[in-house]
């Protein structure tokens, strides 16, 4: 995740590039015009984590039915040193 290329986390590269949370075509690359869903691999898992937190903060994460181990925080490469 360090030297990461600016294409979008949601993007599905291929013969159609599709975006795994529109179903719709998209292009992987950022633009607000196109898509303001658009997130690099490591703004996902910053602002996943950031969730987890204030999640972790307000008790959410010991009630949760939907996943099991409930609120892990991922591991960034460039938090790692």
């Amino acid at each position: 995740m360090l030297d990461e290329p600016e294409v979008c986390y949601f993007s599905v590269p291929g013969k159609d590039n599709i975006c795994t949370i529109l179903s719709t075509s998209c292009t992987g690359t950022r633009s607000r015009r196109i898509c303001k869903f658009f997130k690099t691999e490591k703004e996902f898992y910053e602002q996943r984590n950031r969730a987890v937190k204030i999640n972790r903060r307000k008790g959410n994460c010991a009630n949760c039915k939907y996943k099991k181990p409930h609120c892990e925080i991922v591991e960034i490469e460039s938090e790692k040193s």
